[in-house]
């Protein structure tokens, strides 16, 4: 979808589009790995909020929203499950007339920790029984992700009427 939206605003509206994923901005596998043995194993794999480099994130959109360049944008290899080196980021040359900024967790709000207390599937019932994986993942939503998805001006989302169609989504 955001490819989609970049190309579309880019050729029938000559806009100057980017499009920056949250996916990017996950911690390196060494700092996943500290992560998951300071204080849980399930932090290993990114993805959830309080596995990714909030920091870097908000001063790269600021830049960009700034109208600052050059701008160097980081990139995560899920294959290798690490940071891409630095020489092979993009870099933004001018300034952006829109950012399509896209991840799967954007805008997801903390919870009342009563909330967190039961497990709610089988992953939490059996990896997390004291639910400190929740409550770190609960605790970061309350911090910088708030700031950072405060910064998105427009929001759109895909729902699926079931977890089967995120599959075939995939495939294409």
């Amino acid at each position: 979808m955001a490819a989609y939206l970049k190309s579309h605003l880019t050729l029938e509206h000559d806009l100057k589009v980017t499009v920056i994923s949250l996916d990017d901005f996950y911690l390196s596998k060494a700092g996943r790995l500290t992560l998951s043995k300071n204080i849980h194993p399930l932090l290993k794999t990114p993805g959830v909020p309080g596995t990714h480099k909030i920091d870097r994130a908000l001063a790269v959109l600021q830049d960009l929203r700034g109208g600052h360049a050059p701008i160097k944008i980081p990139h995560f290899n899920k294959s290798q499950d690490d940071v891409m080196p630095e020489d092979q980021w993009d870099i933004i040359e001018q300034p952006q007339d829109i950012i399509i900024f896209e991840g799967w967790c954007l805008g997801a709000e903390p919870q009342d920790p009563k909330q967190l207390l039961p497990p709610t599937n089988e992953l939490e019932f059996n990896e997390d029984k004291q639910g400190i994986w929740r409550n770190y993942i609960n605790e970061q939503l309350q911090g910088k992700y708030r700031e950072l998805f405060s910064m998105i001006d427009i929001w759109a989302m895909l729902t699926v009427s079931d977890f089967n169609t995120v599959f075939v989504w995939r495939l294409e």
